[in-house]
């Protein structure tokens, strides 16, 4: 009686596992979604702006998209950074109590070859591209203009600013890989302090 006890509440404990990994799994899926849909919309928007700039005499235009590529960067990498956290919570604490349950765990042992990994560095990238894009049209038709120094000297300081603050968010994103193996050994940590107390 008390072996069939202790085997239902095993399954009871892995049934909570489960119903918790599906949730942290459509939290991811829905975390990537995001991220995909604020890239989406950061080209779409500069795609439209940049044709408004061109068919002005004021290179200030050119400085408008960061308006969004700031802000949608920033919670692109946040996003990012949250799959990292949920993905190491589910390899520590889920999946060695899970049979069968081991796709995170197999996914950050698997090593994409780095020499096909160069071909997807716009992934990473993206915001930094676009930035980079609107700081040296700036520059050109800044060069050009009527526009006196002191509002032009301005503005190519908020572009370096910009493009340096996007520059940062875009290597974070770049290595959240690094954020993951941190976020593992703080799981274990916990769950070591957790099983400590249970004792």
């Amino acid at each position: 009686m008390e072996e069939f006890s202790r085997i239902e509440r095993a399954n009871e404990l892995t049934a909570q596992y489960e119903m918790q990994y599906e949730t942290l799994r459509e939290e991811i899926s829905n975390c990537t979604r995001y991220s995909n849909e604020f890239s989406t919309f950061s080209m779409t928007a500069l795609a439209a702006v940049l044709a408004f700039a061109f068919s002005s005499d004021n290179p200030f235009l050119f400085l408008v998209p960061f308006v969004l590529i700031i802000p949608l960067s920033s919670k692109s990498l946040y996003y990012r950074k949250n799959i990292s956290k949920i993905s190491a919570y589910m390899i520590v604490m889920l999946e060695p109590g899970i049979e069968g349950y081991l796709w995170e765990t197999l996914v950050e042992k698997y090593k994409e070859d780095k020499k096909y990994s160069k071909f997807t560095i716009f992934r990473n990238y993206e915001y930094l591209f676009e930035s980079a894009i609107c700081v040296l049209l700036y520059l050109y038709y800044a060069a050009e203009s009527s526009f006196d120094t002191i509002p032009l000297a301005i503005g190519g300081l908020f572009a370096l600013v910009a493009l340096i603050y996007v520059s940062i968010i875009s290597y974070k994103m770049a290595h959240t890989g690094q954020l993951k193996s941190v976020s593992i050994r703080k799981w274990e940590q916990i769950k070591r302090d957790i099983e400590a107390c249970e004792e």
